[in-house]
């Protein structure tokens, strides 16, 4: 314990944290009085005695736990309080002290804990602009993943309140055990870029430990992929707040994706009705007599970009995926689209994750599988001009 407080906290002659001696206490160089044979002074300042008391708690208490503990562990109740639980925020009460003594920053995480975010927020944007901490995924154009210690942020352009609403609502509801879902910390706009067309989104979430399925060997990645159809078949069992509205799970959601191009649809659906009204309308401008018929049973929670870049297998073993600006509550033949479009991406695991899906040959068979796929080439070819007036069915030669 000692030599945990002589690292932290500047000591006195006498081995006792200078701030908890009091000016009147100060021992002469010529006298030792007042010094026990242990070096405690006897007449201290009660208030700086009880406030570094806690700090020096404190200071034990992370040095056993490590500097990268996780809060995750700090609270063992439901996991919908798991982030405010009072263990957690006890600690971090007494680590905010002891840095206050120390004159250390105190974690990103902290700040968070303790409700400190403006500082959270200056803190995080600051790090990122600078590239201050580990990238993940780096993306000129798009968005880019850093990791800052225990969090990693998503920000960047087309980083959204939508995805961390829609990645939020699922980590309350999901199973750790069948799927690991990162939970959100926070997320904010770029106050330089807030209100413009290009505004610059953080979505700030725990950082978990793993390795992503696209870094993973050959066999590894064959093995997996039964475990990745069985999280995928558990978020299906997760209902959306309205089971028979399609979409994100969020409040006017507006669909994402690879179907619908990356313009979107530009709407939110409020009824099944309303989405497949719209998908026909789409399919019309290339096959004027086709219609879809989707039915309300077929709706089910669904990820809507399972690809290796996006499945992590974590330090403990767990499936977890990540990148859920996609997601909402969909029929399975839209994620079969979606399948498709990225299987040579990385052809060895989906093979894998095929043989472990029956229903997706299935549905590659059927007309509404193919009726998708020539919307979603409508929806890419039309996307640029979705509010201008789009080219008639018999003109659509013409404007290749």
């Amino acid at each position: 314990m000692n030599n945990i407080i002589s690292k932290c906290i500047p000591m006195s002659r006498q081995g006792l944290p200078k701030q908890l001696i009091s000016a009147d206490d100060q021992p002469s160089p010529e006298s030792n009085a007042g010094v026990t044979s242990r070096g405690v002074i006897w007449s201290l300042n009660p208030l700086l005695l009880l406030r570094s008391a806690r700090s020096i708690l404190s200071v034990d208490t992370f040095s056993r736990i490590g500097p990268k503990f996780s809060f995750r562990k700090l609270n063992n109740g439901p996991k919908h309080h798991r982030d405010l639980g009072r263990s957690g925020t006890a600690v971090c009460d007494a680590k905010a002290a002891a840095c206050e003594l120390t004159g250390n920053e105190l974690d990103i995480q902290d700040l968070y804990r303790l409700a400190l975010t403006e500082r959270a927020r200056s803190t995080v944007t600051a790090r990122c602009k600078s590239g201050d901490g580990i990238w993940i995924h780096r993306n000129q154009l798009g968005p880019q993943v850093i990791r800052l210690s225990g969090i990693a942020v998503k920000f960047g352009f087309g980083v959204v309140k939508q995805e961390a609403e829609t990645q939020a609502y699922y980590n309350r509801r999901a199973d750790d055990s069948c799927l690991f879902i990162p939970r959100v910390l926070d997320f904010f706009i770029d106050p330089e870029t807030e209100g413009s067309f290009f505004e610059v989104g953080f979505l700030v979430m725990e950082y978990v430990r793993g390795r992503t399925v696209r870094d993973l060997p050959k066999d590894a990645k064959q093995r997996i992929a039964p475990r990745v159809v069985d999280a995928m078949k558990h978020l299906e069992t997760i209902d959306a707040p309205d089971p028979s509205r399609p979409g994100p799970p969020t409040n006017n959601g507006v669909p994402r994706g690879y179907l619908w191009s990356d313009s979107g649809p530009g709407v939110s659906f409020n009824t099944l009705y309303e989405m497949n009204t719209w998908l026909d309308e789409q399919l019309a401008l290339s096959c004027p007599t086709a219609s879809l018929d989707l039915k309300p049973h077929e709706l089910k929670s669904r990820h809507m970009d399972i690809t290796p870049r996006n499945i992590i297998q974590t330090a403990d073993d767990k499936i977890c995926f990540v990148d859920w600006q996609f997601a909402g509550n969909y029929p399975w033949a839209f994620e079969a689209v979606h399948l498709n479009c990225c299987e040579f991406d990385d052809p060895v695991f989906f093979e894998a994750l095929f043989k472990s899906l029956p229903e997706y040959e299935e549905v590659l068979k059927s007309r509404k599988y193919k009726d998708l796929l020539e919307v979603r080439k409508n929806n890419i070819r039309y996307g640029v001009a979705r509010h201008l007036v789009p080219p008639s069915p018999s003109r659509q030669d013409e404007s290749v």
